[in-house]
């Protein structure tokens, strides 16, 4: 085991069979300075707390799980100094080779071990959060969110000036911290931190992510909803905020919209949004997601369609009125036509796709209806949609169920989807969607797209002869490494130069 100064920490957790491996791997977010330097910055720091030596430590590189694993029989002392020191990722046992190789981060495992010592540790931590660097004061910040609530509360006064602090990592830590021990002092700082932001401004370091999350922290069971809802409806404007952030409070407000004092305000405030909404915004989107379904609120807003300008924003919202629990398509026959027949294609898909999910009406209504689309839309993307919806209603059926209504003349499933596989816009997308309903996915979707198109063509044709075949799944074993073309004891072929 190596000796010599500070030798009980290298054979503690770093000896490697005699050989220090010194290098740094610095990662996004974190010190990008030397590591030399960070073990003088970190030496003349321990030099004012106790238990630490003056004179600088050698920090080496733990290269393996064993290491991470001894680090829980460190002192607090050689714990922090690899908490202070550089962050880096040692990989778990596994592929060598292997992109999605599992890691654990340096850093993490001292801070857990910390956790677990907070007694000890506190005190030094303490002095980190006062004189260290951003970063260090960042990750004292998180490692004391993971504790003892009582504690945290008592940090109050102490962390509630970081909301203001020049580092992002700094700000972005007192708020996760904070947030669990939210209060009427903290719930004001932090719309006072959202005061001094610019809603428009697009990121330039995070700024619109810092700022979602504090909307996020202030909507997670408000101390006042007064305080917070009126500070931040006028936000909900893309003229007055970036959509990110209009996003963010459309959703932290969903619940308040169905009930309530602010519940009108906040209605109208979305109608605003969808009639004014920018080519390319997806706040459609977030809106008809909290109007479908069953808001009590939302049918009277959904039924003005018509009146929603651009055509993405319609079709958003001609989804959401489709599925809502109190539209009764099978009494408003006229208005489900109207919205058919929408000469936006992005509002025929939606209510395609939307219509084939009500379970309200019986799987034969639905595919008529449906159906149709497959073939005669001109719009490619509205005629793979409705197939789709429709090959979607097969699965899970009883094998005799599908197989009847997929053979039934009077519906010409077979035709319909034979007519989709022909067309050069839509057919391989349609083949693929076959292949997922007969569950041999691998069977029907492997080679060209002409290949594809081909085996589906004929298993359709079989389906209109009468002779269903319903392909089995394979069951889902993978090939072992060695038997994979060019691979040796679970090592890949090098790449072809």
């Amino acid at each position: 085991m190596k000796t010599g100064r500070m030798g009980v920490f290298h054979g503690l957790l770093w000896d490697r069979g005699g050989i220090v491996h010194r290098q740094s791997s610095v990662r996004p977010g974190f010190h990008s300075g030397s590591m030399k330097t960070l073990v003088i910055a970190a030496a003349a720091l321990f030099g004012m707390l106790p238990g630490f030596h003056a004179a600088a430590m050698a920090v080496e590189r733990i290269t393996s799980v064993e290491g991470l694993q001894r680090m829980s029989g460190a002192s607090v002392e050689e714990v922090l100094e690899v908490f202070t020191g550089d962050n880096y990722f040692v990989p778990l046992p596994g592929n060598p080779r292997s992109a999605a190789l599992p890691s654990v981060s340096v850093v993490d495992k001292a801070g857990e071990v910390l956790a677990a010592r907070m007694e000890k540790a506190r005190e030094p931590l303490m002095k980190l959060l006062e004189n260290g660097s951003p970063e260090l004061r960042g990750r004292v910040l998180d490692l004391l969110a993971k504790g003892d609530l009582e504690r945290m509360a008592a940090l109050r006064p102490k962390v509630l000036p970081m909301l203001e602090d020049p580092s992002f990592k700094v700000r972005h830590s007192a708020v996760g911290l904070l947030a669990k021990v939210k209060d009427e002092s903290v719930e004001i700082a932090l719309l006072q931190m959202l005061g001094h932001r610019d809603p428009l401004k697009k990121d330039g370091g995070g700024e619109i992510y810092e700022v979602a999350w504090v909307i996020e922290v202030l909507f997670d069971k408000p101390v006042s909803e007064d305080r917070v809802i009126q500070t931040l409806i006028p936000w909900l404007d893309e003229s007055k905020a970036d959509p990110w952030v209009v996003r963010w409070i459309v959703w932290g407000t969903k619940s308040f919209s169905r009930a309530g004092a602010y519940s009108s305000q906040l209605m109208e405030r979305y109608w605003a949004i969808l009639n004014a909404t920018r080519p390319a915004s997806d706040l459609a989107d977030y809106i008809a997601e909290v109007w479908g379904g069953d808001h009590p609120l939302s049918l009277p807003y959904l039924l003005r369609w018509r009146e929603v300008g651009d055509e993405v924003a319609r079709g958003c919202v001609a989804g959401a009125l489709v599925e809502h629990r109190d539209f009764d398509v099978q009494k408003e026959p006229a208005l489900v036509d109207a919205l058919l027949k929408d000469p936006a294609a992005a509002v025929r898909m939606k209510v395609v796709s939307r219509l084939c999910e009500r379970k309200d009406l019986s799987l034969l209504a639905r595919l008529t209806e449906v159906l149709p689309f497959v073939e005669a839309d001109p719009a490619s993307e509205v005629r793979m949609s409705a197939a789709r919806a429709v090959l979607v209603q097969f699965r899970g059926l009883p094998a005799a169920e599908a197989d009847e209504l997929l053979t039934d003349p009077s519906l010409g499933v077979a035709d319909r989807m034979l007519a989709g596989l022909k067309d050069k816009e839509s057919g391989y997308a349609i083949a693929i969607q076959t292949g997922v309903l007969n569950g041999g996915f691998d069977e029907l979707a492997e080679g060209s797209d002409k290949e594809v198109i081909t085996r589906a063509i004929a298993w359709w044709e079989d389906v209109k002869r009468g002779t269903v075949s319903r392909l089995k799944p394979k069951p889902s074993v993978p090939t072992p490494l060695n038997e994979r073309p060019g691979w040796k004891d679970g090592v890949p072929p090098p790449p072809v130069k």
